[in-house]
């Protein structure tokens, strides 16, 4: 296969699966973890910052700005590099249409359930480990994440008017919301191994882990508040965990090069957005 077939194939499978993160590349600098942004207001010269600027600057929902809100997701995630131009603008475009309509309320947009259903269907056509499949906790969670990253864009059509405390965010997102969230739910499972899970495991450390946080709350309480500080006053450990699970998924990606024609990735892709509800 050559090199630009190779690209194409790999590059649309990944788009189909990551709407666009492209992940045969090196690790993107900014594709930090959910946990590692302690100021919400991102700045200008990050690519989140960026982001938010490019949502203020759409909030018209004229085509131009939505085009390039769309172009700032794609080349923040260094989704398209390698892929030909006319395939990534057609995607754009379909993704930029739905975009406008969803914002006139021509459309309803993006279900969180439907980016389950996607990605865990492509995880079965490609062939993809178990533990890339999603379940509904991990895209609320990480979705949840992505709000303290781009509070203005992912923050856009969350709540309602009148929402009282406890009420549930809305599950249902724009396009460009669900496309951003699915890059940065993939690239999670591709790099951090916290998540490289299958559903029913991540279920069952989250609960670990809660409960583990609320033994450690009785102990505090118990001790005065004694043992909180110790633990506060202790030496943090740093561990470097190795990841072959990483190199498993590209192990996949590359199979893939061998046995997909440009034709059955162009149709993959067009099917993911069928699943996802975006309209063509």
């Amino acid at each position: 296969m050559n090199t630009n077939k190779r690209f194409f194939v790999v590059g649309v499978a990944c788009f189909a699966l990551a709407m666009g993160a492209w992940f045969l590349r090196a690790e993107p600098a900014h594709g930090q973890g959910p946990n590692s942004v302690t100021n919400n207001e991102p700045s200008l010269q990050t690519p989140w910052g960026q982001l938010e600027s490019k949502a203020r600057a759409a909030r018209n929902g004229d085509h131009g700005s939505v085009r390039a809100l769309a172009d700032q997701i794609f080349d923040q995630w260094n989704g398209f590099g390698q892929v030909p131009a006319e395939l990534s603008d057609a995607i754009k475009e379909r993704l930029v249409r739905a975009e406008i309509n969803y914002r006139q309320g021509k459309s309803s947009g993006v279900e969180e359930s439907n980016i389950v259903k996607m990605n865990n269907a492509l995880v079965g056509k490609l062939g993809m480990p178990d533990y890339m499949k999603l379940g509904p906790q991990q895209v609320r969670q990480l979705r949840l994440s992505t709000l303290t990253l781009t509070p203005f864009f992912m923050g856009m059509g969350m709540t309602r008017k009148n929402m009282k405390v406890g009420e549930k965010i809305n599950s249902t997102m724009s396009p460009l919301q669900a496309a951003h969230l699915v890059t940065f739910l993939v690239q999670q499972k591709l790099v951090n191994p916290d998540f490289q899970l299958t559903p029913q495991d991540w279920n069952a450390r989250q609960y670990e882990q809660h409960m583990q946080r609320w033994q450690a709350y009785q102990q505090a309480r118990a001790s005065g508040g004694k043992l909180a500080t110790d633990q506060a006053n202790s030496q943090p450990q740093l561990a470097v965990r190795e990841n072959p699970k990483k190199r498993e998924i590209l192990g996949v990606f590359e199979n893939a090069q061998a046995t997909m024609t440009p034709d059955d990735a162009l149709q993959l892709a067009n099917g993911a957005l069928d699943t996802l509800g975006i309209e063509r």
